[in-house]
């Protein structure tokens, strides 16, 4: 009899655990908010010292749930970032503006992390360009 007991709770057991994770993975695959990026990395080529320039990164919404952006991070205080504030919808469009300083002349390679309610959480945009320094005529 014991024996019986032991095999319809291990039965029980096994059914409620299967039956968990596949409500837990139909909840995670129904509520998806998914970023499509036309690109994750803008070159802005050379650029005159001292003149800010600005990155545009468009995304669209191809996930079944709005996006919305919690916070957007530059790597360093040269660069100024922009986003919507309010939650992107399934199918929308949106922009997420990046603006570098040009303070300092040469190479520049930036980072802009953006985190989201997305399927990966953190996304990593990457601006970059060449800073052209002031020569005596200007």
């Amino acid at each position: 009899m014991k024996k019986y007991f032991y095999l319809i709770g291990i039965a029980m057991f096994y059914a409620a655990t299967t039956f968990a994770q596949n409500v837990e993975l139909a909840s995670n695959e129904s509520s998806k908010a998914v970023f499509t990026w036309e690109s994750q990395a803008v070159n802005l080529g050379k650029i005159p010292q001292g003149i800010p320039a600005e990155a545009t990164f468009t995304f669209t919404n191809t996930g079944t749930s709005p996006i919305v952006i919690s916070d957007v991070k530059p790597s360093c205080g040269c660069t100024a970032t922009e986003w919507p504030k309010e939650p992107v919808m399934p199918g929308k469009s949106a922009v997420i503006k990046a603006k570098y300083n040009a303070a300092s002349a040469g190479n520049f390679n930036k980072t802009v992390k953006v985190t989201a309610n997305t399927t990966q959480s953190i996304t990593t945009l990457t601006i970059r360009g060449e800073v052209v320094a002031k020569t005596g005529n200007q």
